[in-house]
This record gives C-alpha cells, structure tokens and sequence, in this order.
C-alpha cells in the first residue's frame, strides 16, 4: 500500500514538471527560434546604375608647324588665359609618316584650333588626352545630343598625346574649364520619378563621388529621359572620362530601417509584429517614409496619420517578426 501511494506521488511530480515544460519552457524555446529583425536608425539610399557621359568646356590646340616639342606644364596643371603651354623646334622628323592622330583630327574636324604661339584662350586645365568628341560634348549643345546618337557613337579610349615630335596639324592639348563640367545619361520611365530638376545628387564615379545638381530633364522617344547634371566639385582625371559605368545616388533619407518583407497589412493599416515583454507578438502601425524595393524607412516613436491624429510606433531597438506571413 506504502509502495503504491509512493508511487501515486512520484507520477504526480513528474506530471507537474512535464506540464511546467510543457507552460514555460516551450513556448521560450520555440519564441527563441521565431526569426525576428531588431529595430536600427539608418540612411537608406535610393539609387540609379546609369552609363554616364562627361560634358566639358575644353579646346584643342592642333600644331601650326611640325617640330620637336618642349613641354611647360604638367597633365592636370591649373593655367591662366595666356599662359605658354608648350613650344615647338622645326626638325627634320616632323612631317614624315601618316599620322596616328588622323582619326582623332577627323572627328574634331573644325572644332580645333591652329596656333603658333601655343597660350591658353582661357583659365582652365592642361590636358594632354582628347577623344576627338570635345566638340560633340559640349555644355552649348548637351541638351541637343539624343540617345539614339549618343549609342551610335564609336566612343573609343582617350589618346595620350604627349610625344617627342608632332607634324603638322596634329592635336597638341587641350585646356578644360574646370569651373563647371557635366554629367549626362538616359534614364528609362520607370526611373524619372527618382529626379527632380535642381535637386542635389551624388554621382559615384571610378574615381570618386562628386556632388551634382539636376539643371535639365527631357523626354525623348521610346520613353527614354535625358538627365543633365552640372558640377564644380574637382575629379581626379575628369579630363579623362568620357563614357563611363557610375552609380547616382539620387536621395538619402534617415529612419527606422524595415526589411519590406517584415510588413504586413491589417484592416487596410500597414504596420510590422513587435515582440512584448511577455514574448507574445502585437501588431504596431509605421509610417513608410520610403522604400528601395528591399527596405523601407519608417518614422521613429510617433507619426500623424491622414485626419491629423497622432500615432504611436515602432522604436529604435523593437524586435520585430521577419516573416509575418509564415
């Protein structure tokens, strides 16, 4: 009787613990295993991969006699309106052979200017590297350039003129006004909405970020845009850059940063499951500043809704559900 009442007792025991795993323990471990995002403050940046095209006022200076060249100042040195960049000695190894150039002169056709003195028209850069495009890309007829032209053009390397010897009317250098440059790319429809003509950008560059400001947006056919951008700011090597691969960010913005697979909707109400203290998961409206396609920014701690009524939200921190729906 003692033996069975012992064990009566032993099974009741072991029947509270197996309930008191089953109440407490369980459900912590499998809350432990929901996925979940903590709440960070963060920029979100929206972005554009473009091909870009660089625009600048700059002249070519072709030889007005063959010779040896004496060079005065570096690629890249900043000079004054008639400044001496170079001088010329006739020698007998100037005018034989064709020239590797002709492409080049052919492109510039007239665009090129013949001296003898060899002194810059203007402030600027020396640049010793031409496309034979200076004339084509040019800020007086940027907005008359197309994209179907633009594609069409045989845009090749820059060529390095700096030699010993030049012949007769091949291209010297070149100085750039490094006051106000450009940059130009076709974006398509579904992109427009990104721009806003005078807003600030950021151009992402090989070489470097510069800051820019939208001062044109057209339409073309084929719902294509033509997006012009205008800048100061000093590149290494703009002189170089024609056609180039660049990332314009084209704004930033500041918030709570929610993965959009995080949201749900409730009742027609956006708004994300956060974690309470007692490990259960309570739906909590957000406002969507805005969204990348991947993230979105949200407001922080309260917002105010369409009627002006205020609304309490998520907070930094907030441990949020990851994948409502599943």
């Amino acid at each position: 009787m003692k033996k069975s009442r012992k064990r009566i007792i032993i099974l009741y025991i072991a029947a509270v613990a197996i309930l008191g795993v089953i109440i407490y323990i369980v459900p912590s471990v499998t809350g432990a295993l929901t996925p979940t995002v903590v709440l960070r403050y963060d920029t979100l940046q929206v972005t554009d991969e473009e091909e870009c095209y660089i625009v600048r006022n700059e002249e070519v200076y072709l030889a007005g006699a063959g010779g040896s060249i004496n060079y005065y100042a570096k690629n890249g040195t900043k000079i004054r309106s008639g400044s001496t960049v170079l001088a010329l000695t006739h020698d007998s190894q100037s005018d034989n052979g064709k020239s590797k150039y002709e492409d080049v002169i052919t492109k510039l056709s007239n665009a090129a200017i013949t001296q003898s003195d060899y002194r810059s028209k203007f402030n600027g850069i020396v640049s010793y590297y031409v496309d034979g495009f200076e004339a084509v890309f040019n800020p007086d007829t940027i907005e008359d350039l197309t994209y179907d032209q633009i594609r069409k053009s045989d845009i090749g390397e820059v060529q390095n003129l700096t030699r010993k010897h030049t012949a007769k009317g091949e291209p010297l250098y070149k100085i750039v006004d490094n006051s106000a440059w450009y940059i130009t790319c076709w974006v398509h429809e579904g992109s427009i909405a990104k721009y806003e003509q005078g807003n600030i950008v950021t151009v992402r560059l090989p070489e470097g970020d510069v800051r820019a400001t939208i001062v044109s947006i057209q339409e073309e056919p084929d719902n294509m845009w033509q997006i012009v951008l205008e800048t100061n700011r000093y590149c290494e090597n703009f002189d170089q850059l024609r056609k180039t691969e660049a990332t314009i960010v084209t704004a930033e913005y500041s918030g709570l940063i929610i993965p959009n697979k995080s949201i749900a909707a409730v009742n027609g109400q956006i708004g994300v499951y956060v974690k309470t203290k007692t490990g259960d998961y309570q739906f909590v409206p957000i406002k969507v500043i805005t969204s990348d396609g991947e993230n979105s920014v949200a407001a922080e701690s309260l917002y105010y809704d369409a009627e002006g009524n205020q609304v309490n939200t998520v907070e930094v921190y907030d441990e949020i559900l990851k994948n409502p729906e599943k």
